[in-house]
Parts: C-alpha cells; sequence; structure tokens
C-alpha cells in the first residue's frame, strides 16, 4: 500500500472522504434531533449531556484574567506562581530572564461555525477570540494546534475533512497566536498541495507553523524546529503526530510531517526515537535555550496515559525539551510538573500537559467544549538553565446562543466577574452555574501535579479540591 502511484493514491483518499462524508451526514441528523434549546436563557444542551454556554455578543472590557480568577472560587487567584525567594535573595528580575508562553488545544472549525463566520462578502472569524484576546496576546508567545486544513481549490466543510476558509488564518494571528503546530491528524487530508496552501496561509498571515514542511531542505533546518526570538532568548518549537488519518505518506514526501511513528497507519508502533533525538540536538545545536515539543498523541476522548505516552515523555524531558504540550484526545488531561534526570546526569524541571482539549471546536461528547488556556513563565538562569517561575491556566469553553449562532470561546473567569459584579452585560444565572460547573471540570482533569512539590496550597487557601 506504501507504493501506491499518485492516481491510485488519489482514489483511495476521494473514496475515504466520500465515506466519512457520508458517515457525518447521518451524523449530523441525528445531532439536530436531540438538540433542545431552552427559551429566552440562550442556554444549549447538546447531546450526551455537553453544556454549551450562551456567549456574550458585547464587546468585553480588558480585564486580567488570572486576577480575575480570585473570584472564581473553584479556581485560585494565581494557580502558582513560583517560590518566594530567600531570604537575601535578589529580586526575580535579577535572577533571569522570564518568557511567558500561553498554550492551548485543538482548534478546528465546523460547518455550522463557518455559516456563523459567512459575512456575505467573505469570512470573518475574530469576533469568535474576542474574550481570550487579551489573555493570549499577554503572553511572549501563544500556540496551539491547527486541526484542520486551508486547502485551495476545495470545498469549505467541517467534519470530517476539515477544510476552513483561509481568514481563520488571519482571525488567529490577530488574537495573539504565534505559531501553530500543523502536524496532525489532517496534515494531508487534501494531499501534498493542501499541506502547501495550509502552510502559506499560516505564514502569510504573520504566524510560523511547525510539523510539516515544504521541502526536505526545510525540513532539516535546525531539526525541523521553528526557532523564535524573544528579546535575545531562543525558543524551540517541535511537533510530532502520531498519524495521518490511517493514510499513508506519499512516496518521496516522507519529509512533509513529523511522525511519533514508524508505524503511523494502524497500530502506531516503534518510537521514532532516534530520529527525535536527532532533531532535538539539532535544536540545541542552533541555540536554542528553550525547547517546546508539541504532541498529537494519545487516543480521541481518552484521557488515561498510555505506556507509549509514558515513554516518549520520559524520553524528550531526558533529551532536554522543558515542556511538552500534547492534544489529539479532543478532552482536557493532567497537567503535571516534574523532576527529571537528563541524560547529563543534571536534575531540573520539565512539564507535560497530556492533553489541551479542544480550544475550538462544535464536537459533541462530553468534555469536547470545554478546554483551557495553558500559562507558563520559563525562567532563564543566565547559565543556560530553565526553572517554571509560574503554571496557571484560564478554563474557557466553546459557546453559541439558541439560535446556533454567534460561536465564541468563552473566557469564564471574565465572564463569572462581570455576574459577580452585576454588570450590564452579564451572564444570567443559569449560564452562570453553567460556567462554574464547566471550570469545576476543567480543574478536575487538569489535577493539581503542576504545582511544585513543596506541599505548597492554591492561593485561595482551598488546597485544591473542587467543592
Amino acid at each position: 500500500m506504501a507504493n501506491l502511484t499518485e492516481s491510485e493514491y488519489q482514489q483511495q483518499m476521494r473514496r475515504e472522504r466520500e465515506r466519512r462524508r457520508r458517515h457525518e451526514q447521518r451524523r449530523r441528523a441525528h445531532v439536530r434531533k436531540q438538540r433542545i434549546v431552552f427559551g429566552g436563557g440562550g442556554l444549549l444542551l447538546v447531546l450526551l449531556l455537553v453544556l454549551i454556554v450562551r456567549g456574550c455578543t458585547r464587546q468585553p472590557q480588558a480585564v486580567s484574567p488570572i486576577k480575575s480568577t480570585a473570584n472564581l472560587k473553584v479556581l485560585p487567584e494565581v494557580i502558582w506562581d513560583g517560590d518566594e525567594p530567600e531570604n537575601g535573595a535578589a529580586p526575580a528580575e535579577e535572577q533571569g530572564r522570564v518568557i511567558t508562553l500561553a498554550a492551548v488545544g485543538d482548534i478546528m472549525c465546523y460547518d455550522e461555525q463557518m455559516e456563523d463566520a459567512d459575512t456575505g462578502a467573505g469570512y470573518d472569524f475574530t469576533p469568535v477570540f474576542v474574550q481570550v484576546k487579551d489573555v493570549l496576546s499577554a503572553a511572549d508567545l501563544a500556540v496551539g494546534n491547527l486541526e484542520t486544513t486551508f486547502a485551495d481549490g476545495n470545498p469549505y466543510e467541517g467534519k470530517p475533512d476539515f477544510n476552513t476558509p483561509p481568514e481563520m488564518a488571519a482571525a488567529l494571528a490577530d488574537a495573539g497566536f504565534d505559531v501553530l503546530s500543523t502536524a496532525n491528524t489532517y496534515s494531508i487530508q487534501y494531499g501534498i498541495n493542501g499541506l502547501y496552501s495550509t502552510l502559506l496561509h499560516v505564514q502569510q498571515a504573520g504566524m510560523d507553523a511547525v510539523g510539516t514542511y515544504y521541502d526536505a531542505s526545510d525540513r532539516n533546518v535546525n531539526g525541523g524546529a521553528v526557532i523564535r526570538d524573544v528579546g535575545g532568548v531562543k525558543v524551540a518549537f517541535l511537533a510530532y503526530t502520531k498519524g495521518v488519518n490511517n493514510m499513508y505518506l506519499p512516496d518521496g514526501y516522507e519529509y512533509s510531517v513529523n511522525l511519533l511513528y514508524d508505524d503511523y497507519y494502524y497500530a502506531y508502533t516503534g518510537f521514532r526515537k532516534s530520529e527525535i533525538l536527532s532533531d532535538i540536538q539539532a535544536a540545541k545545536d542552533a541555540g536554542a535555550d528553550i525547547l517546546v515539543c508539541m504532541l498529537h498523541w494519545g487516543s480521541e476522548y481518552e484521557t488515561e496515559i498510555s505506556d507509549s505516552q509514558k515513554e516518549i515523555a520520559d524520553t524528550l524531558l531526558s533529551a532536554g525539551v522543558n515542556v511538552i504540550l500534547g492534544s489529539h484526545s479532543h478532552v482536557v488531561g493532567p497537567v503535571e510538573l516534574r523532576e527529571v534526570t537528563g541524560s547529563d546526569g543534571q536534575t531540573r524541571q520539565g512539564l507535560v500537559a497530556w492533553s489541551l482539549g479542544n480550544f475550538y471546536s462544535l464536537m459533541t461528547r462530553e468534555g469536547t467544549m470545554e478546554s483551557l488556556i495553558l500559562q507558563i513563565g520559563l525562567r532563564l538562569d543566565g547559565e543556560g538553565g530553565v526553572s517554571f517561575d509560574s503554571v496557571s491556566f484560564v478554563p474557557v469553553c466553546t459557546s453559541y446562543d439558541g439560535a446556533g449562532e454567534n460561536f465564541r470561546i468563552t473566557n469564564i473567569p471574565l465572564q463569572v466577574d462581570k455576574y459577580l459584579a452585576v454588570a450590564a452585560d452579564a451572564v444570567d444565572a443559569a449560564t452562570y452555574e453553567a460556567l462554574q460547573g464547566a471550570a469545576r471540570r476543567v480543574e478536575k482533569r487538569v489535577g493539581d501535579g503542576y504545582l511544585p512539590q513543596t506541599g505548597a496550597e492554591p492561593a485561595d487557601g482551598s488546597g485544591g479540591e473542587t467543592p
């Protein structure tokens, strides 16, 4: 099968695409029958009891998302903001430069979301990100997993093939994104030309794409890493996927997508350890001070961490990767701050976010509409060492109104603050309770493994327990 001609390969893709399209049509018809809309409240309950919260249609005021969590009882003001300096220690600003990251999970786009963005003269996705723009833009670098394509010359559609108008790229850049992983399930959904045009639109919007490549020489620069310079600090991003939707890369284009496994078609076995370690070393040789690895791994809708994932995480952290950002399961998983002994024998910290969930989607399974913006502060000590200055998160959810319009990513702490302040544009009581419930579920899934191993409690004194 790996030796298919280009014509046979395209025929196989068309057959599979048609099969998936028919399946999706049946799914949509089933979902439409089970949607229940509640009158004036705008709160929509979707199949499998997924709570979708009504989004605000007015422009929100600029509110600090971390400070606003002080009013959300299930979350502390700053979930962890580093250790206090010991007596006589130098002020934080003199102990080393801090680089801040904001990271999100899967960015998708369904038919209903495209229809909502259709202006008649094009598409405008910028309202989707209004409530989270301040959070993303405040970070030195904001990153996410682009789990759709911008495949020119093909119809726009949501599931199962995911081809989104390129105006989405402009909206993501406007929201504050800097780097997008394009190594995931849909990398070659529209063939190599679709991969090329997706890269082009991401780059034309002013962002970097990592994990897919135009040609072999492009792939071999810095081990395939995207390296961003933040005030003289070099932050390297690498991205890999477990597979490409049960398809094979065409002969001669094996370089085009970074893969985690030798068997990336079905069994997902044969961790490509030596190749990935070589990429990490190449990024280091290029001067990377901080290494972030974005992995499309695990199983859909599963939170249990597999032995393969554990092996991969241990290998990457030991090799010097500072942060691992997971995607693919579509639900939020644990975030863990770990002590790691590197291959050099030195002990350091590493962070693993096993899954960041769906940042923007219209899935109907439980947990797939709520996620988080993970906020990470990494401190350089001036001698090549990296430690974690802070780890926190902002719970968010995809929302829309009772008419199935006005899709937004809702900043939950922002809306909770407005409700408690009795703001003119505050959500109603039912929506407030739903937001609290979503935040509690996200907090439970994240766990407390990201807290320092010193017995420190969250700032609200709750000990991290959900009320």
